[in-house]
């Protein structure tokens, strides 16, 4: 009896140290798991602040005077442009080509989000200003570079500034990107990708620009087409027949441009 009572405590004491062992380790197992856990809630956030202290060195000071500059010289110019459209005094004339000047050369890091690269471009094609100025042809490459980057927007501005920039009977027709007709032809790709998001403004600009470079095909003209086919219920009347007017001198046969107009031949008829 004495002996049971002897082994009894010794097996308690054991049983009560291999509970404590045990509460021990599934103690430290929960806590990792937790740790586990909110290290998964938020590596999101300690690898962006790794990321941006590691892999993404402030700009120097020098970068963002550049970028500044780029943008409010952009604006500037925009500006003078409309006031020319106006009022088309020579002296805004004088002043925008000096403020075209003042533009440095840029990178994507300087225009992020093409802002000025689009401003400039516009300005180029409505006042048909020529790639000789450097600031006009650094954004027009720039866009070209990156055009898988950039909207239907850019890219049909683009589309539409490239005869004003770059000239058949210029210096531009034999550089070593073909001129405006050469670089066309390397954006075309990239326009098709972006066709069924185009508004019809953009479509009749692509397919009249294809037109008078004479660059014009039949995938580029089926996917604006389709775009055509797609919006023209949702707009004008006008709009319609306009973009019909540029797509009637893309077209490459007949039948192309028949089967367009029977697609819109409706709104046509029914707005009339």
């Amino acid at each position: 009896q004495f002996l049971y009572f002897i082994g009894g405590g010794v097996m308690s004491t054991a049983r009560q140290r291999f509970n404590d062992a045990s509460r021990r380790v599934m103690l430290d197992a929960r806590s990792r798991v937790h740790a586990q856990a909110d290290f998964t809630k938020d590596r999101g956030h300690i690898l962006k602040s790794i990321s941006d202290k590691t892999y993404r060195p402030k700009r120097s000071h020098e970068d963002q005077q550049r970028h500044a500059l780029v943008s409010s010289k952009s604006n500037q110019v925009a500006a003078l442009a409309e006031r020319y459209r106006r009022t088309p005094a020579p002296q805004l004339l004088t002043k925008l080509h000096s403020t075209l000047d003042q533009i440095p050369a840029f990178t994507i890091d300087d225009d992020p989000e093409f802002e000025s690269c689009r401003k400039l471009l516009r300005v180029a094609h409505q006042m048909k200003l020529t790639a000789d100025t450097p600031a006009l042809d650094c954004a027009a490459n720039l866009v070209q570079r990156h055009a898988y980057l950039v909207g239907h927007e850019a890219a049909a501005e683009l589309a539409a500034a490239l005869p004003a920039l770059y000239p058949a009977r210029s210096r531009w027709a034999t550089d070593a990107r073909g001129g405006a007709a050469g670089r066309f032809k390397t954006l075309a790709p990239r326009l098709r990708q972006l066709a069924p998001e185009a508004l019809l403004g953009e479509s009749a600009t692509v397919l009249s620009t294809a037109a008078r470079l004479g660059v014009g095909d039949g995938k580029t003209f089926a996917a604006f087409a389709a775009s055509i086919t797609e919006f023209h219920e949702n707009t004008t009347v006008a709009d319609t027949c306009r973009a019909m007017e540029a797509a009637s001198r893309a077209a490459a046969t007949a039948d192309e441009m028949r089967e367009l107009l029977l697609s819109v031949k409706g709104k046509i008829i029914d707005d009339a």
